[in-house]
């Protein structure tokens, strides 16, 4: 991450994903990690971030879990997991919480980004579908490039 972030110092914000306890949280922070993300709310981690002044980005799936982040001060929230049923969730709870920022995360592909950007989603994770090991393994970085173009179309073309 510290290579990355020298090299694109300025044009690249990088976090920290599954952080939910302490050590994860640590290495996070070591590895200069802008934000962190969690599958779930963590009080723990809540503090941590409040403590050291770095974004935390807490996962959600139920209202209860979203109106928890809210009495914790967190309106930038991870919809996880997406896919379909995320599509869902997200046009539902748009509604009841018209000043959450909802990044949905997990099954987001090019396929969905303009989908889940209409529904109101302020961003989108995407992991597996561009960081995709099996493509480095079997020498296709050339696809990689091509799926984050597709990504990047898809998410132009819902504005």
């Amino acid at each position: 991450m510290h290579e990355l972030k020298k090299e694109f110092y300025g044009k690249l914000v990088i976090g920290a994903g599954t952080v939910y306890d302490d050590t994860a949280y640590s290495r996070a922070l070591r590895s200069n990690a802008d934000f962190v993300l969690s599958p779930g709310f963590s009080e723990e981690i809540a503090k941590l971030s409040i403590r050291d002044g770095i974004s935390y980005i807490p996962g959600v799936y139920t209202s209860t879990d979203i109106q928890t982040a809210l009495n914790n001060g967190f309106n930038f929230l991870k919809l996880f997991p997406g896919g379909a049923e995320g599509l869902n969730l997200l046009k539902a709870f748009r509604g009841p919480f018209p000043t959450v920022k909802f990044m949905p995360f997990g099954g987001v592909t090019s396929e969905n980004a303009t989908e889940y950007m209409r529904a109101g989603a302020v961003a989108l994770g995407i992991g597996s579908y561009i960081a995709n090991r099996n493509l480095f393994d079997e020498g296709r970085e050339g696809e990689v490039l091509e799926r984050i173009q597709k990504i990047r179309r898809a998410v132009n073309a819902s504005s």
